[in-house]
């Protein structure tokens, strides 16, 4: 089950920090057709929560992106991936297509950085 994730009314410390830390990645540009979700355990809370926090973030680099958070019974993953039981994971779709793919968790510059390199 997918949840839409969108750009925060209200923002933590930890989110503003991190706005902070990548000010320079804020508003890149626009993009279309694109959705971004991060898969994870549902009963994981706290990678949960990281994952959520990573796809806040996206939320503030790019306009017209789609960003989700789904968990590990979500079909797309047996679709997607060879191994469908290592999450977290993210998956970037352009035009309903697998784009690209991050397994592993991850901190927020790498995380960023693969978004860039796959988005532009």
């Amino acid at each position: 089950m997918k949840n839409l994730i969108n750009k925060p009314t209200i923002i933590t410390s930890s989110l503003a920090s991190q706005l902070e830390i990548f000010s320079e990645l804020l508003n890149i540009k626009t993009v279309q057709n694109n959705k971004l979700v991060g898969y994870t355990h549902s009963l994981d809370i706290d990678t949960t929560e990281y994952i959520k926090e990573q796809l806040e973030l996206v939320t503030f680099m790019y306009s017209g992106l789609q960003v989700e958070i789904s968990n590990a019974e979500d079909l797309d993953l047996s679709k997607y991936l060879k191994y469908p039981q290592r999450l977290p994971v993210f998956i970037l779709y352009a035009n309903g297509n697998r784009k690209a793919v991050k397994q592993g968790k991850v901190n927020n510059r790498e995380f960023t950085d693969w978004v860039v390199s796959v988005i532009g």
